[in-house]
């Protein structure tokens, strides 16, 4: 899921996730704090990549509440460098710039909080089923 109230930035990051894996993340767009939580609700995710402003609440709120209901969610914010002061440190999640995201900061923190959240196993595409995935063990 990528919280964010522009839909152009979810088309960016639609195209970058596409680069880092083609055919492997169906990004869902939620516009604002209230339906990130709807969308959580529907269906828990395996990653939520949320702005650091969407709409009326911040995105540190949203994540707070995700990691609150879905402790094993990897959760990585997106944040202009300046936003990033506003953000607290020592929360259970990352942050990238996300004027200056590019695709193997992104393809790095996708895999790190993944790799993360799963206690070391890393998840695999299934040969011909793209959508699904795998439980492989990483390699030491």
């Amino acid at each position: 899921m990528l919280a964010d109230v522009e839909f152009d930035f979810f088309t960016k990051i639609t195209l970058l996730l596409d680069e880092v894996a083609p055919r492997r993340f169906m990004l869902e767009w939620a516009s604002t704090y209230g339906f990130g939580v709807s969308a959580m609700r529907r269906q828990p995710f395996c990653l939520c990549l949320i702005s650091s402003h969407i709409g009326h609440r911040s995105g540190t709120d949203l994540a707070v509440h995700i990691k609150a209901n879905y402790p094993t969610t990897p959760v990585i914010m997106l944040a202009s460098r300046e936003e990033m002061a506003d953000i607290p440190t020592g929360q259970p999640w990352d942050c990238l710039d996300r004027d200056r995201l590019s695709v193997e900061m992104l393809r790095r923190a996708v895999r790190d909080a993944v790799f993360r959240s799963t206690g070391g196993i890393l998840l695999a595409p299934t040969p011909g089923k793209p959508a699904r995935a795998e439980l492989v063990r990483a390699a030491a």
